[in-house]
């Protein structure tokens, strides 16, 4: 069923063409059929290059960095359109985009298929489209090439998302009448039968690509230690460097190995801080960088929560069934913090949460702040057994911070 779809779409192509030919002036409308040419991948190139002597082995990559390819001809009879589908581990390498703008096919051009990963234009999910497969097909309705026909016919754009073998290759076992025997390789001619090519795909070699690493945000308070790690490696052991820029005043970096290269981030802020540091590692062999960027935000001293106090044996007929905390909050930063006290409790079987109100303490103030909790008769008998903690931020909209103490205590409720 599928080679019954490919021939029918393919029919459809050789009739396009075949209409093109015939009103061109000065064209044959046949190939000579003498020349056996070969399609190929291969650098990036322009409109006229040919195919490397070997299968092209690819530079090595940085990791998210774009590899562009071309799908190239050499040596071919006279032609005027193709259809082929590209394949590789998308994995390791996966397409983004395929284009036709640099093609020998003498415009005008009739693009028929522009499907990648199985998306976009004339896509045949029978012929083999699908994820890490780029399918093109185009005619010129201009007429034939001229034979020997060498040049590029279109580029397919990569992206380097991992390490590991992978070969650009065309797609097998899933077309006939094509070009090449068993691949999904069709130049064709304006004739019945296409050209008879062969194809030479990219050597099995891996994208090694230099790989670094680092936290993309820091967050964290004056006076507190800070220290992370960035990271670089690559596959082929090259010496590797690794530098950082924008460290903020009293700020370290130290480095230690060369593949993999190891480098710690060392800070004791003084002062509020918004700053962002990039990392580069070099491989200066094989020309390589990489970078990666964190963000490095110093917050003021945390807000801080102190003594609590309460109610320890609450009567509900003398205490109108409420318990009242009163905690102290501090504030020994300069800048304006905002907080929210929170009481957490239990007695076992019931468990209750009361949150103070939004506080707003300017720098070093020190206010105290009333927490209230209801409890009916289904307490009466038991003892409670309560945390308090602080949540804060810079911000009335962003209170998320906590401030590392708590206090905790008891009571018992009565009639």
């Amino acid at each position: 069923m599928r080679n019954r779809l490919f021939s029918k779409r393919q029919l459809v192509l050789i009739f396009i063409i075949s209409l093109s030919i015939a009103f061109s002036p000065g064209r044959s409308p046949f190939a000579s059929g003498q020349l056996v040419g070969v399609v190929c991948v291969a650098a990036q190139g322009t409109s006229t290059s040919g195919c490397p002597s070997a299968p092209v082995n690819f530079p090595r990559q940085a990791l998210n960095t774009d590899l562009i390819v071309a799908i190239n001809i050499q040596g071919s009879d006279a032609l005027n359109g193709f259809r082929i589908f590209i394949k590789t581990d998308n994995a390791v390498l996966n397409p983004i985009s395929a284009d036709i703008s640099n093609t020998l096919l003498a415009q005008p051009v009739l693009v028929l298929a522009n499907c990648v990963n199985g998306a976009g234009t004339g896509c045949s999910l029978a012929s083999g489209d699908g994820p890490g497969v780029v399918d093109v097909g185009a005619v010129s309705l201009a007429g034939l090439s001229n034979a020997p026909t060498t040049g590029g016919l279109f580029q397919i754009t990569y992206n380097v998302v991992s390490t590991g073998f992978t070969t650009i290759d065309a797609v097998s076992g899933l077309c006939i009448g094509t070009s090449v025997t068993g691949l999904c390789v069709t130049i064709t001619n304006g004739g019945a039968t296409p050209n008879v090519e062969t194809f030479q795909p990219s050597a099995p070699s891996p994208p090694d690509f230099l790989r670094i690493s680092a936290p993309s945000s820091v967050i964290t308070s004056i006076g507190v230690l800070t220290t992370f790690i960035a990271t670089a490696d690559d596959a082929d052991m090259n010496t590797l460097t690794l530098t950082a820029t924008g460290l903020p005043a009293g700020a370290t970096f130290t480095t230690l190995g060369s593949n993999p290269v190891t480098g710690t981030f060392s800070f004791t802020p003084t002062g509020p801080v918004s700053a962002s540091v990039m990392f580069t590692a070099t491989d200066s062999v094989d020309h390589l960088t990489a970078t990666a960027t964190t963000g490095i935000t110093v917050l003021p001293p945390p807000v801080l929560l102190g003594k609590i106090s309460w109610t320890h044996h609450l009567s509900l007929a003398k205490n109108s069934n409420m318990q009242t905390w009163s905690a102290k909050v501090t504030n020994p930063g300069t800048e304006t913090a905002y907080a929210i006290v929170t009481i957490q409790g239990t007695n076992g079987v019931l468990s209750f949460t009361a949150h103070s109100a939004i506080i707003t303490l300017v720098g070093g103030a020190a206010l105290e702040v009333p927490i209230t909790q209801t409890f009916d008769t289904t307490s009466v008998g038991t003892k409670y057994h309560f945390t308090g903690t602080i949540m804060w931020g810079t911000s009335p909209t962003a209170i998320g911070m906590t401030s590392g103490n708590s206090k905790s205590g008891a009571f018992a409720v009565v009639a």
